[in-house]
């Protein structure tokens, strides 16, 4: 989908997740999921270990759930209309 060299200064973390139901949207610690019932939640990761996480429901910011949205809208187009290269 979407690459960023992390070995630039200007680098920010974030991972795009998601199984053949949800999408997400990880980064500064929230993770925002979107829903097939366009249904949008997010989380606050408050411990995040190798073999365990402890996270709490918080209200989505808008800013998150517009964000989530268009990296996948905008994937979906490019993957469509042939616009991806290798």
């Amino acid at each position: 989908m979407y690459g960023d060299d992390i070995l630039t200064p200007d680098h920010k973390e974030r991972a795009l997740i998601g199984n053949y139901q949800k999408l997400g949207l990880f980064r500064d610690n929230i993770l925002t999921i979107l829903s097939p019932d366009k249904s949008i939640q997010s989380y606050k990761v408050t411990d995040l270990r190798r073999t365990s996480i402890n996270y709490q429901q918080q209200k989505t910011a808008p800013k998150d759930a517009k964000d989530t949205i268009t990296y996948y809208q905008s994937a979906s187009y490019l993957y469509k209309h042939k616009k991806l290269t290798p």
